[in-house]
């Protein structure tokens, strides 16, 4: 489903990428892995993955399906953490708190630099309604919980995903959540190798499974919560280690059809997908296969990866990451024009922006902080406690509301805020439910009959919180609205790129109509 991508019906846009992009770098670099040695294709792997994602999200055309980098990443990060904790176990130095600590040192520094950017911005420049937001996002994202706060904003009426500065880290929350997880399946596995093949099997298998069950069940807050969530991505990040366990030199020939076949795939994925395109599901399975087989074939020093920019673009992919996703932002807050101009100068200031963070943080900061040795994770402690306690200070001052807003303006504001934040359905029904179509129904008034019907999509749930003030007596009538948020109430009628059943829906309800004896039908 699309859903940030970042959006909506999946975030359109945020569809974003995920977020251990580079673990490792060239030997002798500030935080090179002593576990791995550097591989020139997962780094022009990585170079595709983020340019496909920056391409998405600033809507350039032809990268309909660019959010599947998100996925490329997934199976990177699976693949290398894998190869960390197996080579460690095999060696007898594992220790589970050391790979907590170095998957913090490799992503909360430049995680933290760009929230702390966002929220002195946000005080700067936004108005106290977007500096609210901000603090959320920003709280959210360095404590590894933004894929939860997302998935429990979804709908219409849910900001536009624009409008979330921070949306793209969610991806950095799985990988997180993930990486609290991943290893407990290495110690029960202990160094047998055919049984944490089989182990990650099983895992792998039971997340895929549910998936595409979810795909099935065709109801917009199961798919909404499915494309945030481990549960149903951790399969991908498994292929990446199963790649890793099951891996061996291939034959010239095997390496070069498997090579050729996992960039098809992903090319292909990037062109062919769209917004519309259920996510994840089975369609996934293509660049995941597809990365899958890259890294499989081993090529690492291939003509694709040196082509010029790829090995640079690899580097500095995370940074880049974190920071186009609120160029994007700003260039919608701001009600920028989309001409050419404007996206080219946002491309370029992500990269930019990406570059430098890349240097500055990732490079030099990670550096210092793997030279301090057991005090490496005080820096990082104090860095993340800052940036949380500044944002509950945000929040409850509502968004600096007294500073931003004159004394004489500010009834008016807080009306606006009262009004904005009014939006309570389906919780105000009486009664909620959904049918097997896929339309949701709510109950407004009293406990006599249904005397009105109200079909329509999310215009029409706006009106719902408005029928609070009916009387509620046990014979007074009641209302009944049957709606479906991003359907029009036209029948017959499947909107273009919508992964809902529009059209199921809406003949459900006029069904209703039809059936039922209603004074009024709206």
């Amino acid at each position: 489903m699309s859903v940030t991508q970042p959006g909506p019906e999946m975030p359109s846009s945020a569809r974003p990428r995920a977020a251990e992009t580079q673990p490792i770098v060239k030997e002798g670099a500030a935080h090179a892995s002593p576990d791995l040695k550097f591989r020139g294709d997962i780094n022009a792997l990585r170079a595709i993955a983020v340019v496909s994602v920056v391409l998405y999200h600033f809507h350039i055309p032809f990268a309909w399906g660019g959010y599947v980098g998100v996925d490329v990443f997934f199976v990177i990060s699976g693949y290398l953490m894998t190869r960390i904790i197996t080579s460690r176990q095999d060696q007898g130095r594992f220790n589970i708190g050391g790979f907590y600590m170095d998957r913090a040192r490799r992503i909360l520094p430049a995680l933290l630099a760009v929230s702390a950017a966002l929220v002195a911005f946000a005080v700067v420049m936004l108005d106290p309604w977007a500096i609210q937001h901000v603090a959320r996002s920003a709280a959210s994202s360095v404590t590894f919980l933004s894929n939860f706060d997302y998935a429990s904003q979804g709908g219409y009426f849910a900001a536009a995903p624009e409008t979330n500065w921070l949306l793209h880290t969610w991806s950095l929350s799985v990988e997180w959540q993930f990486y609290l997880c991943y290893p407990l399946l290495f110690l029960l596995a202990g160094d047998n190798k055919t049984r944490r093949t089989w182990l990650l099997v099983g895992v792998g298998a039971l997340s895929l499974a549910l998936a595409i069950a979810v795909t099935f069940t065709r109801v917009d807050k199961a798919l909404q919560t499915s494309f945030f969530m481990l549960p149903t991505r951790a399969w991908e990040l498994i292929a990446g280690g199963l790649v890793s366990l099951v891996a061996s030199r291939l034959p010239i020939l095997a390496r070069r059809l498997a090579l050729v076949l996992g960039l098809a795939l992903i090319l292909g994925s990037v062109l062919l997908f769209d917004s519309g395109t259920i996510w994840p599901g089975l369609a996934t399975v293509a660049p995941v296969l597809g990365t899958a087989l890259v890294i499989l074939a081993g090529e690492t020093a291939s003509a694709w990866t040196r082509l010029p920019g790829v090995q640079a673009l690899g580097r500095w992919s995370y940074s880049i990451y974190l920071w186009h996703w609120p160029v994007v932002a700003a260039i919608h807050y701001f009600g920028l024009p989309q001409t050419a101009l404007t996206l080219t100068t946002g491309l370029v200031l992500s990269v930019g922006l990406g570059a430098a963070s890349y240097a500055l943080v990732e490079q030099r900061l990670t550096g210092y902080l793997r030279s301090r040795g057991g005090l490496k994770a005080v820096p990082i402690s104090l860095g993340a406690v800052a940036v949380l306690v500044v944002c509950a200070g945000l929040f409850i001052s509502h968004g600096l509301l007294a500073l931003k807003i004159p004394a004489t303006e500010r009834p008016a504001a807080r009306a606006i805020a009262a009004a904005a934040a009014d939006w309570t359905f389906p919780r105000s029904c009486a009664k909620a439910g959904q049918t097997r179509s896929g339309l949701g129904l709510c109950r407004q008034g009293g406990g006599g009959p249904v005397d009105t019907l109200v079909i329509g999509d999310s215009y029409a749930e706006e009106l719902a919180p408005r029928y609070r003030t009916l009387p509620r007596g046990a014979t007074d009538p009641a209302v009944l609205f049957a709606t479906r948020a991003g359907c029009a109430p036209l029948p017959d009628v499947q909107l273009r790129g919508s992964i809902k059943d529009c059209a199921g829906s809406t003949r459900d309800a006029l069904q209703r109509a039809e059936r039922g004896h209603f004074r009024k039908v709206v």
